[in-house]
């Protein structure tokens, strides 16, 4: 689930343009062609297993954005970045949401649809 997270911060980083993304340390940092600083346009996001160093995390987006004037948001995983989160809380950081993470741990059963449901296939045209 933390990579499909850090995946969607690339994508929407890719959709508006001039985007810059930088990996390094097991930390993404985005920065879209937007300066809104809040969500995933200009964020950082842990990607590896552990938490990454979290002075080196801030030290670096700090950089980076300044390069960019820019703030930005940092994504700090429950489960893995308390040091993150504490680090954030210690610099002064505000923290504006706390939505859980979901994640289906297995297929869902089959729905059939009712009856006047219509699926039809897509297929590319001739």
């Amino acid at each position: 689930m933390d990579l499909n997270l850090a995946e969607s911060n690339r994508e929407q980083t890719r959709f508006l343009s001039p985007a810059r993304i930088l990996e390094h340390d097991d930390v993404l940092y985005t920065a879209s062609g937007t300066r809104w600083p809040a969500g995933p346009f200009n964020s950082v996001i842990g990607t590896g297993a552990a938490c990454p160093d979290a002075g080196r995390a801030l030290a670096n987006a700090r950089a980076f954005y300044a390069d960019l004037g820019r703030r930005f948001t940092v994504f700090a995983r429950a489960h893995v970045d308390g040091e993150l989160a504490a680090a954030c809380a210690r610099a002064g950081f505000v923290q504006v949401s706390d939505p859980p993470g979901m994640a289906l741990t297995s297929p869902l059963q089959r729905i059939e649809p009712g009856a006047s449901v219509t699926i039809r296939e897509v297929t590319a045209g001739a």
